[in-house]
Parts: C-alpha cells; structure tokens; sequence
C-alpha cells in the first residue's frame, strides 16, 4: 500500500512524520506524548478492507486502526480459540478501550464472527460500526454478552 493510501486511513505518524504501522509502538508513543487514551476514540478493523472499500466515513468516529497489520503472523481462523486469543491479546497490546474504542464489523464473516465473539467474551460491551449501505454510511451501536443471550432467548 502507497504512503499516500496509508495517510488516508489515519495511520499514526511518529514525531518524524514516519508512519506507524506496528500499533503497540503507536500505543506507546502516545504515552510519551503524554496523549491520553480516552481523548481520542479509535475504530479498529480486523483485517485491512479491500481497497474498494471507502473507509472514509468511519474516520468521524475516531482514528482507523488495524488489529493485525499487514504481514502479522496471527494463528489460523480455522483454529479459532488461538485466532480468538490472538485478537483479544493484540488488542490488549494496544490498550483497547471498549467503552471509548471502536470495533468496525466488516470483511470476511469467518474472521469477523471468530473475533467479535472472542472480544465481547474478554470485554462483556464493546462499540461496533456498522455499515449501512442504504445510508452509505456507518451507525454505531453496542453488542454485549446481554444483547446475544437476548437474541438467543428470542429464537428458542
């Protein structure tokens, strides 16, 4: 991906205007900035979208981010309590904040529905973005632990 591509999804700069693109090392130059975590929300993707995909719109939510960036070694979906664990602890790494942070619910459905799953079981609530095609834009909403059992209680 072109810097110019990169620059456009608000990927963080380091204090030499060089690109982040390894979030624990974002994270932590945000301490030794001094930012705060809870000043500016960031809407975390689990796989970078096809380049189709605007992504544009998110951006009024907070700063994009990538859980895992390209060329991350991470276990395989199809083990998914690995591919779980592996989600959950990356976002650890980068100290994601549930009630702040966002998670944007788009790409393959395998890896989506592995990690939503794993990240409301380790956080109980978590923000998500969806996107809504006939508004060609993205809501915000909440999923927790309650809202599944609710949903499972209607269909039994």
């Amino acid at each position: 991906m072109s810097p110019m591509n990169e620059a456009s999804m608000g990927v963080p700069l380091d204090e030499n205007g060089e690109f982040i693109v390894d979030h624990v090392a974002a994270a932590k130059m945000r301490k030794m900035k001094g930012v705060s975590m809870d000043q500016q929300p960031r809407v975390f993707f689990i796989e970078r979208p096809k380049p189709s995909l605007d992504i544009e719109p998110a951006k009024k939510f907070g700063e994009i981010s990538f859980v895992f960036n390209e060329g991350d070694r991470r276990a395989s979906v199809f083990d998914s309590e690995s591919y779980g664990r592996s989600i959950v602890n990356r976002l650890r790494e980068v100290e994601f904040n549930p009630q702040l942070d966002l998670l944007c619910i788009s790409g393959k459905m395998v890896p989506v529905c592995i990690a939503t799953a794993a990240i409301i079981s380790a956080y109980d609530t978590v923000q998500v973005l969806l996107y809504n095609a006939s508004l060609a834009d993205y809501v915000k909403r909440t999923m927790s632990r309650e809202f599944w059992r609710n949903c499972t209680k209607a269909i039994s």
